[in-house]
């Protein structure tokens, strides 16, 4: 993978003001007339290249675990170690007031208002479903818990939700409303079909109307296909986002070969990774193990998001997901020091921590 680089330029200016010499350490008085000796001032310009990566550590019950310096984290491309130059801790607010050891349902997780200076997070539902009735039975069984999501999102999120079934549609477009998402989830997953009342590019800003393509959409045909119109839509919104995937599968199933990626499924990670999108899957689907979740968890891994299956603990899966989107940390790299090529992207710890922890890296330097 050629990773495409953001460039950070600093300017140094170093001034040197003339002091004027005195002749034979004499002093003399300047006319009044006389014009003062200009001060004289040079420029440089130093240019330091920076990429940033976003990391997410977490333990095995997906708590995210803050604290962590530049000196905690080992980062390798291909075979080279870069140099970590600084680490940020990056929350949307409200989950530092959440004890997670003592939540025991949804419910309990009610989001604080986000402090003022917090950016805002853009985040969408990918509802993936379809008339199958098997598959309408796992959307019920996850749908009670998937609903209770929204409002474990910081109020000032800007959340939507599209919707997949023979094509790509916008069911509600950004609003920090959490009513309005709740009621689109539960009438896409219950009733499907066509929206009550398309949005359009009449929505005030910020809008996901506005860049949505409904044309292509109307036309897409596969869910990798509406992936990468969904995150094409979402590339002019500024900084990170996160989209949740409540589905049953991606890929096509070959028999004996087993599960084969389609050929649209490449372009949507480029247009995920591209819009700085990180996926995190719920697989919707009533059972314990089916062949399409292959192509979930590949569509997270390819992200750096994380699949959670909720067959048999919904309610433990949507609360894992919920303490996963809540934090990350953005890796700080010498760009100097990257090597020119190289798509094995690596990030560990370099000490141990209390408990077991997973690491999950986008595998794209910004």
């Amino acid at each position: 993978m050629t990773f495409r680089n953001h460039i950070k330029t600093g300017l140094c200016v170093l001034c040197v003001l003339a002091v004027p010499v005195l002749a034979n350490s004499q002093t003399e008085e300047t006319p009044e007339s006389a014009e003062p000796e200009p001060d004289v001032a040079f420029e440089d310009e130093i240019t330091v290249g920076l990429s940033t990566l976003v990391v997410r550590v977490v333990d095995r019950q997906g708590e995210p675990l803050p604290g962590l310096t530049p000196d905690d984290f080992r980062v390798r491309v291909a075979k080279t170690e870069v140099p970590v130059v600084a680490a940020e801790w990056v929350s949307p607010g409200g989950v530092d007031d959440f004890d997670f050891e003592r939540i025991e349902s949804l419910d309990d997780i009610v989001a604080t208002e986000t402090p003022a200076q917090a950016p805002p997070r853009w985040v969408v539902f990918f509802v993936q479903t379809d008339h199958n009735a098997v598959r309408r039975r796992g959307h019920r069984n996850v749908l009670e818990h998937v609903l209770q999501l929204p409002r474990t999102l910081p109020s000032q999120d800007w959340v939507s939700v599209v919707y997949f079934d023979s094509h790509l549609k916008l069911w509600q477009d950004f609003t920090r409303e959490r009513t309005p998402i709740e009621e689109a989830l539960s009438r896409s997953i219950y009733f499907g079909g066509d929206p009550p009342g398309r949005p359009d590019h009449q929505h005030p800003p910020p809008s996901l109307a506005r860049h949505f393509d409904f044309e292509a959409a109307r036309k897409a045909a596969s869910p990798e296909r509406a992936l990468e119109l969904t995150a094409k839509a979402l590339k002019p919104f500024p900084g990170h986002k996160v989209l949740i995937f409540v589905g049953w599968g991606l890929g096509s199933y070959e028999g004996r070969a087993g599960v084969r990626m389609t050929p649209r499924y490449d372009p949507a990670v480029e247009a995920l990774l591209e819009a700085d999108v990180t996926v995190f899957v719920l697989d919707a689907s009533y059972a314990d193990y089916h062949s399409l979740e292959i192509g979930l968890q590949l569509i997270a891994d390819d992200t750096g998001g994380m699949y959670f299956r909720g067959f048999r603990f919904p309610e433990n899966a949507a609360r894992r997901l919920a303490r996963s989107i809540s934090g990350y940390y953005l890796l700080t790299l010498d760009r100097d020091r990257l090597p020119a090529e190289g798509d094995k992207l690596r990030v560990d710890l370099t000490r141990k921590t209390s408990s077991p922890v997973e690491i999950f890296v986008r595998p794209k330097l910004r």
